[in-house]
C-alpha cells in the first residue's frame, strides 16, 4: 500500500464535536497507511498528532524553535524548522510579512515544511484542517493559500458536515480503494 502525505493542521479553538470527527479521521488514515504532517500546535494540530501517537501512526511535526508547546527535536518525527529555506515561502504568500514579529516569522514558516515535508521537495496529497466555518484565517491560512496554489486539495471539518461525508472526501481524493 502506497503511503500517503497528509498536512493535519487548523485552529488552536476546537470544538469538542469537531475533534470527535477528527478522531475519526485520524482512525481512517492510520488504516490507510497515512504519514500525517503538522506543527505541534494545541488544539487542533496536536488533537491530530495525539491521535497518531496512540494509533502508532506515522508523522512528521514541525517545530519552530526547540521546545515548542513543550515538545523537543528527535530528527525521527519531531523536526526544527529550518528557516533559510522556508522564509521565501512565508514572504510568498503571507499578506503582510514585514507585520510579522521573528517568532510570529518562525511559525509562518512552519507552514512550509508541514505542506512540502522537511527539504520542500515532497508535497502533501492533501490537507486535512479545521477552521471556524471552513474560514481561511488564523496561522492555518497561510498553510491553506500554498495549498490552493499549489493544487493541494483541502478538506476542512469546519464545513457542517457528518463524518462519513469527510471520509468519503478524503477516499476520493486519495484514491484508497
Amino acid at each position: 500500500m502506497v503511503q500517503r502525505l497528509v498536512t493535519c493542521i487548523g485552529s488552536r479553538d476546537l470544538p469538542e464535536d469537531k475533534g470527535i470527527i477528527i478522531d475519526k479521521l485520524c482512525k481512517f488514515l492510520v488504516n490507510n497507511n497515512c504519514k500525517m504532517r503538522s506543527g505541534g500546535a494545541g488544539g487542533t494540530d496536536r488533537r491530530f498528532q495525539s491521535n497518531f501517537e496512540i494509533l502508532g501512526g506515522n508523522k512528521e511535526i514541525y517545530l519552530p524553535w526547540n521546545g515548542f508547546e513543550k515538545l523537543y527535536v528527535d530528527n525521527k518525527d519531531f523536526f526544527l524548522v529550518k528557516s533559510d529555506i522556508c522564509r521565501s515561502y512565508t514572504l510568498k504568500y503571507h499578506p503582510n510579512p514585514n507585520a510579522l514579529s521573528k517568532y510570529a516569522l518562525l511559525l509562518m514558516d512552519r507552514n512550509a515544511h508541514q505542506v512540502l515535508g522537511l527539504n520542500l521537495d515532497l508535497p502533501s496529497d492533501l490537507i486535512v484542517a479545521y477552521t471556524e466555518n471552513a474560514a481561511i484565517k488564523g496561522g492555518t491560512a497561510q498553510a491553506l493559500r500554498m495549498a490552493k496554489d499549489l493544487n493541494i486539495p483541502v478538506v476542512n471539518v469546519g464545513h457542517n458536515l457528518p463524518y462519513e461525508a469527510f471520509e468519503e472526501q478524503i477516499n476520493t481524493i486519495l484514491n484508497l480503494e
